[in-house]
């Protein structure tokens, strides 16, 4: 146990309190005879941070119950020649006890210098940069001709630099600094009465700065997104370090930037990744609700843009289309159920594939018949174009299948009928969506001209057309070749329409040129009575 060189007088409201001090379990004494020689004995020890950084030091400790001082403050009382140092805790000499135990340190009093100190006598080391002059090599003390005036007068601390005696400390100015200069930085603030304060409210200042701008950050997040709420944040971060560098070089107070700063990150890296994972959950939902009936292509274009769809009905102009087998019956009469099965399959694929890649969308199947339209749920501006070439195409490639097919019958022995299809084409107005009940949705399309296009499917039997299209898609398309066919009016409409057999695209050789200023006897001059369709179907 070192010998005690000091006396401590406590000022607190309770004569029992004592002070909230660093305990040391252990002391290494120096030598018997220095001790002796020695005028006071201080304690060169630090308690550094979670980091090893020196930031601050107790100028009091405890070791069996007995009160030390630290190097510096022994030094400070052996140069003002004082014998007792005071120590003030709360409570005491009309202070404020803030903590339910009135044994907080206040402030320490040596000779002269009164030192307010944190809750266990610490002081915030105001460390300066090294200068020439301010260290002295022990060799030149002992050197012929050393200049005393150099040292008298003045505190000296003498120590050691070299790495292999252990003493280098880390600072926030230098990682590997002699011990006894936090001694020297120590004592020298306290004689200069240089302090860097950290208020008792500068805590509640940095939570409400960063609350603040939490809050800011996060309503910008939400209305301009993470990208252009970058600027923002950094700009935010920036103000945070720059107002606490203010505080520290002009004012000498200690706010925290890195407690804001890290909060305003976490804001942001944290919404960041919410509407990330919000994002993905988006693009599968869309993907699953859209891939049954969309291109891989479009549904990829939804999911990275879902704002181009609008859910739960809308009212656009989109093209509409029908075909289906013509003598389904009869051609069903040759298979087995697992036959029919496969072959339906094996036309369906084909006639879906061309309506997805001419931007299509899939309806639904009806047996041998597929529903589609276009310009819903993404726009397609040319959707009527686009119909009447995946039309004409349906048709090309079912050719193909029909040979195929063909092939295929002789080799087994057996007879199919040559397989051909209608289509019906129209372009208005309709509401599309989800709709359905609260069981089970469908993205569907409502509305007079789905029906029409549905009359007009039937219509191409009668006329012994492949591709019946009405009013509006031939406006939408003229420079395909067409040719008029009726004024008719469909079951279900009170007005008569006239319609059109699509013969080929503007691209097709060899196809008959359109003919809109030829109108057939009948559109040319309406009769009293419009033919009727013969073969309704529903929608």
């Amino acid at each position: 146990m070192p010998p005690k060189k000091s006396e401590f007088a406590i000022s607190a409201s309770d004569p029992d309190a004592k002070p909230r001090l660093p305990d040391y379990a252990g002391a290494v004494s120096n030598l018997a005879v220095l001790e002796e020689a020695a005028a006071g004995l201080g304690n060169v020890g630090f308690v550094p941070e979670l980091d090893q950084v020196i930031r601050s030091t107790p100028l009091l400790f405890t070791r069996a119950g007995q009160v030390k001082p630290s190097l510096s403050l022994e030094a400070l009382r052996l140069a003002q020649g004082v014998n007792n140092v005071m120590v003030k805790l709360a409570g005491g000499s009309g202070e404020v006890a803030l903590r339910e135990q009135q044994r907080d340190v206040v402030a320490v009093k040596v000779g002269q210098s009164v030192v307010h100190t944190d809750w266990d006598s610490s002081i915030w080391v105001y460390y300066t940069k090294r200068a020439p002059g301010r260290t002295i090599p022990a060799w030149k003390i002992f050197e012929k001709g050393f200049d005393r005036a150099l040292v008298e007068g003045t505190i000296c601390f003498v120590g050691t630099s070299a790495t292999g005696l252990k003493d280098l400390r880390a600072t926030p100015l230098n990682p590997a600094a002699p011990g006894v200069e936090v001694h020297a930085n120590v004592a020298e603030q306290i004689l200069t009465e240089s302090y860097l304060e950290r208020p008792d409210w500068a805590q509640g200042v940095e939570i409400v700065w960063m609350l603040a701008l939490g809050l800011l950050l996060l309503f910008l997040l939400e209305r301009a997104g993470a990208m252009y709420s970058a600027p923002v944040a950094i700009g935010a971060v920036a103000a945070t370090v720059g107002l606490s560098w203010y505080e520290f070089t002009a004012m000498q107070r200690l706010f925290d930037p890195l407690f804001p700063s890290l909060g305003l990150l976490t804001v942001y890296a944290t919404w960041s990744a919410v509407t990330f994972v919000r994002t993905e959950g988006d693009k599968r939902r869309i993907t699953a609700t859209f891939g049954r009936y969309l291109s891989p292509k479009v549904v990829e274009k939804l999911a990275h843009n879902p704002e181009g769809v609008q859910l739960g009905g809308e009212t656009r102009e989109m093209t509409f289309h029908f075909c289906d087998i013509r003598g389904f019956t009869t051609i069903s009469e040759k298979f087995d159920p697992h036959g029919l099965t496969v072959f339906i399959n094996n036309f369906l694929t084909p006639m879906t594939e061309i309506i997805l890649q001419h931007d299509g969308t899939i309806d639904k199947y009806m047996g041998d018949c597929i529903m589609a339209f276009w310009n819903a749920p993404l726009d397609v501006p040319d959707h009527a174009r686009r119909a009447c070439e995946a039309a004409l195409k349906m048709h090309e490639r079912l050719a193909e299948l029909n040979a195929a097919w063909q092939e295929e019958a002789k080799a087994k022995g057996i007879t199919l009928p040559k397989i051909e299809i209608g289509t019906g084409l129209n372009t208005g107005p309709c509401v599309v969506g989800n709709m359905g009940s609260t069981l089970r949705v469908d993205y569907t399309v409502l509305g007079d001209d789905v029906n029409l296009a549905s009359r007009l499917e039937g219509q191409s039997k009668t006329y012994g057309a492949k591709v019946v299209i009405g009013p509006v898609t031939r406006e939408r398309a003229p420079d395909f070749a067409a040719i008029e066919l009726d004024l008719i009016k469909v079951k279900g409409k009170t007005k008569p329409v006239n319609i059109y057999s699509l013969l080929g695209s503007p691209s097709s050789p060899g196809t008959p040129p359109s003919s809109p200023s030829r109108p057939s006897t009948r559109s040319s001059s309406p009769p009293t009575a419009p033919r009727s369709s013969t073969r309704p179907r529903s929608s």
